[in-house]
């Protein structure tokens, strides 16, 4: 014959089958995942205290203790991780999570392990009036699992009041749906304590009712079903990083992106001030600049990122703000690319005339503003037109690489060194002197003469014509004036039957002698 509170008990199990059975139709939304295990741990209480009115010996009874025992530890923390991670405030270390169930596998442990232990139960008896159930005697964890998930509710109560929107007439009655499901955990807690003169433990009921109203409150707003997926799909989806930050400069959610560039953050918990996050540029949060920029290293890995921030506001009040980071590499390189092509000759890879005197002009004015000496080189390849007439401009153009590879190599990297047109390449040496820039010029031209250039199976040997000009030091020239005679210098070679350097001041000093000598000739 069936009793009113077995007949209230099958229809708590009943309940939480379907609950447990909607649930697992959201198991692909990321936050259904504790209200999954919370509506399994109902079900399992239900059915083993369903079991439990319907035994008639004390082993039949504590058997199905012992299968309550397998859930009712764990209720308090699963309803609790829920609502945090219900209110964007997800537990995300693993090891922390791992720890809140620690006191619930203590109590599970124990509780099967009657009476060979009586640290959970110090006694069972059973009884038949006023209908058949279970007397239990606490025993030390007994009392610790009461107070402990007694913490865990009020400090899901806590999240509740504290960190779910209010804003909304829609927020408010979310709150105060969620408040109202604490009566079935709060009174599943009241009844553990073993009240042996009560009729029926409403507690399973209770906490039926609980997770049923919930599955409804969020299966009918769609929010566990839909908004965490969306969030999932495009957040997380996400090339560029996404941080959100509280009014505090506090880390409350971050996606992969961001995970990946800041690894430190998977063990923060939310609430942690952002400059505790390794490597992450809190600084640039709030300056002016509307270019936010900074450079992320991970070994060989260097990557160009760009901030900006948005806030996201609740009616007119700021409530968090948004943090973005995108990934600029490629845009950087290519402007570093493009500034290459502009300023660098295609062909020899050299600067070109234009970048050349923008380069050169800097250290000319350093040179001129110290009173230090500087130099410059002109040099022409000999023959190069027969070089292209005989061989084809293919053989012209390997000449011109091979000479583009050799000229740095003979040159310091202070040195600027570019394609002055045609076949014609100029250096600027600072603080180098007319000798010194001389010997440099010889040595360039033998290494050239030296080498061996195989073109079309011939073997070609490639001579040069080299000016040179220096800044004297006190001296009040202009870098054009510089070249100019170093260009002079370089004709006066070529004139002179090519393959040789020829220095300005080597042909003033041949100037000024033949004037003495015209000068002596005079005289006498």
């Amino acid at each position: 014959m069936f009793s009113l509170p077995l007949i209230l008990q099958t229809a708590a199990a009943i309940i939480s089958i379907i609950v447990l059975y909607s649930a697992i139709r959201l198991r692909s939304a990321p936050k259904a995942f504790y209200f999954i295990c919370m509506a399994s741990a109902v079900a399992i209480y239900s059915y083993g205290y369903l079991f439990e009115l319907s035994s008639n010996t004390l082993e039949a009874a504590y058997l199905a203790t012992r299968l309550q025992y397998f859930a009712v530890p764990f209720i308090g923390p699963f309803f609790y991780l829920f609502v945090r991670d219900y209110g964007n405030r997800a537990i995300r270390n693993k090891v922390h999570v791992a720890c809140i169930f620690i006191v619930p596998l203590l109590c599970c442990i124990l509780a099967n392990g009657y009476p060979y232990t009586r640290l959970h139960f110090s006694s069972l008896s059973y009884t038949l009036t006023p209908s058949p159930h279970l007397i239990v005697h606490p025993g030390p964890t007994f009392v610790l699992n009461f107070v402990y998930n007694g913490i865990l509710l009020l400090m899901g109560g806590y999240e509740i009041l504290r960190h779910f929107p209010k804003k909304t007439a829609a927020d408010r009655l979310q709150r105060f749906l969620f408040l109202c499901t604490l009566a079935g955990p709060v009174l599943n807690l009241v009844f553990l304590l073993g009240q042996a003169s009560v009729m029926m433990d409403f507690g399973p009921l209770a906490l039926c009712l609980t997770a049923l109203t919930l599955g409804i409150y969020i299966k009918r707003n769609r929010q566990v079903e839909w908004l965490p997926y969306a969030r999932e799909q495009v957040v997380e989806n996400l090339q560029d990083a996404f941080v959100l930050l509280d009014n505090e400069d506090r880390f409350l959610d971050a996606n992969a992106k961001a995970l990946s560039y800041f690894p430190s953050m998977r063990l923060l918990p939310a609430g942690t001030p952002v400059s505790a996050i390794e490597g992450f540029p809190f600084e640039l949060l709030h300056s002016a600049s509307p270019v936010r920029e900074f450079t992320w290293q991970s070994g060989d890995d260097v990557r160009y990122l760009r901030l900006s921030t948005s806030p996201i506001e609740s009616g007119s009040q700021n409530i968090c703000t948004c943090v973005m980071l995108y990934d600029s590499t490629e845009t950087h390189r290519l402007m570093i690319e493009l500034d290459r092509l502009a300023s660098h000759d295609a062909l020899t890879g050299l600067l070109n005339r234009g970048a050349f005197f923008s380069h050169a002009q800097r250290v000319f004015d350093l040179a001129l503003r110290h009173g230090q000496p500087a130099s410059v080189l002109m040099l022409d390849i000999d023959h190069f037109k027969r070089v292209n007439d005989v061989y084809g401009h293919a053989a012209g153009d390997l000449v011109l690489e091979e000479i583009a590879r050799l000229l740095p190599q003979r040159l310091r990297h202070t040195d600027v060194c570019g394609r002055y047109g045609g076949e014609e390449f100029c250096a600027f040496l600072p603080s180098t002197s007319c000798e010194d820039a001389t010997t440099v010029a010889e040595n360039i031209r033998r290494s050239v003469q030296s080498r061996i250039f195989p073109v079309m199976h011939t073997s070609l040997h490639i001579t040069l014509s080299i000016g040179v000009a220096s800044l004297r030091p006190g001296e009040d020239e202009s870098l054009a004036d510089l070249v100019k005679k170093a260009d002079a210098a370089l004709y006066t070679a070529k004139r002179n039957g090519r393959n040789r350097v020829v220095s300005m001041e080597a042909l003033e000093r041949e100037q000024v002698q033949s004037t003495l000598a015209m000068q002596t000739e005079d005289m006498a």
